[in-house]
């Protein structure tokens, strides 16, 4: 059995968030090692882990991401 992908959720509050959180879930070559919302203030942690992020922010946040 492979390891699975870990993915840092970014906007994990959201609609779209929420939904891709519940995929994981279903699917074990899945798993959430991290996520983050507007509202918090540990971006690097929830980055820390990662294979992979996905981004469900809004425009202006993910500037603020980006940077």
């Amino acid at each position: 059995m492979t390891a699975a992908l870990r993915i840092a959720l970014l906007g994990a509050s959201g609609r779209m968030g929420q939904a891709l959180e519940a995929l994981t879930d279903a699917d074990p070559e899945l798993a959430v090692s991290g996520s983050w919302s507007r509202d918090a203030t540990a971006l690097a942690g929830a980055l820390a882990d990662a294979d992979v992020a996905i981004d469900f922010t809004d425009g202006e946040t993910v500037a603020d991401v980006a940077t």
